[in-house]
């Protein structure tokens, strides 16, 4: 007969974690688990900052290349005689590619090409005139203003343009202003094609100096440098050239300086300002000065009138 053999007691014992053993488990888990947390903080804190400066970055460099294209266009018209260009005023007399106000535009919608300069302190604004093609072309920013805004004689189809201020000749307006609802100020532009329209072009813009370089002599070479707008207003016709006050305007020095939207830097950043003095912010935003020199280029040689 066979035998039924039992298991022994020790078979038949539960084999599990003793509590230490748990203990040490869930140490390891926490351990791991906050790492991988610190990587993955510390992994969207670096994302966040570089997002944010390539933001900054980028479009600090886009403001620029637009009022600098801009700058350098200050005063172009086209030959129409060996003395002269189509870059004149209603009554055929030349017209004037730059205008700067130290405190902005007293009304920045202003319709007259001469628009009142504010007397409140505020930050510069600078106008930049210059002559553009006949016909308006959407497609490759022919005949635009700052904002894409038809400026030209002609609209695509041809037709006259009625819309524009004084169409053919662009003006360009650049100043800094709050958008409805924000507390920062942005860049503006606001262009001849509708001057009701201004748009940001740039926001989180908290300063904007601009250094006029002026041609006194006759060489033209700057000699003379100056934020003060009231200062080029006021020089006397150049008895080498016959050129007066803004027509005397060789180069100008734009800076812009920029935050970024959102407090991504590790701690307080010290930045340096338009001026060139350093300063540490008491937010944790990161900030950019964007600083260039152009050259308004039918000053800057010997020119038509």
């Amino acid at each position: 007969m066979k035998k039924n053999i039992l298991p022994s007691p020790d078979f038949c014992r539960q084999q599990g974690f003793t509590l230490i053993e748990l203990m040490v488990s869930i140490t390891v888990g926490l351990i791991i688990l906050i790492f991988i947390s610190s990587m993955f903080v510390s992994s969207k804190g670096s994302y966040n900052i570089n997002d944010d400066n390539s933001r900054l970055q980028e479009d600090g460099r886009y403001a620029m290349g637009l009022i600098g294209r801009s700058i350098m266009q200050a005063g172009y018209g086209r030959i129409v005689t060996a003395t002269t260009t189509d870059f004149v005023k209603a009554d055929g007399s030349p017209a004037q590619g730059l205008l700067g106000c130290n405190f902005g535009f007293n009304i920045p919608t202003d319709t007259s090409l001469a628009p009142a300069c504010a007397t409140t302190a505020s930050t510069p604004g600078i106008q930049i005139r210059y002559r553009t093609d006949d016909q308006y072309d959407a497609n490759t920013g022919t005949g635009a203003d700052c904002n894409g805004q038809n400026a030209a004689k002609k609209n695509a189809n041809g037709s006259d343009n009625k819309t524009a201020t004084d169409p053919g000749i662009v003006t360009n307006r650049f100043y800094l202003d709050k958008k409805a609802g924000e507390t920062t100020t942005s860049l503006y532009c606001n262009g001849s094609g509708n001057f009701a329209n201004p748009q940001p072009i740039l926001s989180n813009v908290e300063n904007m100096v601009i250094t006029y370089g002026a041609d006194t002599t006759g060489n033209f070479t700057p000699d003379q440098y100056t934020t003060d707008a009231t200062v080029i207003d006021a020089l006397p016709v150049s008895a080498q050239n016959s050129k007066d006050s803004w027509n005397q305007v060789i180069s100008v020095k734009v800076c812009l300086l920029v935050a970024s939207a959102n407090n991504v830097a590790p701690s307080f950043q010290t930045y340096t300002k338009c001026d060139g003095t350093s300063q540490t912010a008491t937010d944790k935003k990161l900030r950019s000065t964007f600083t260039n020199v152009f050259t308004i280029r039918n000053n800057a040689t010997p020119s038509l009138k």
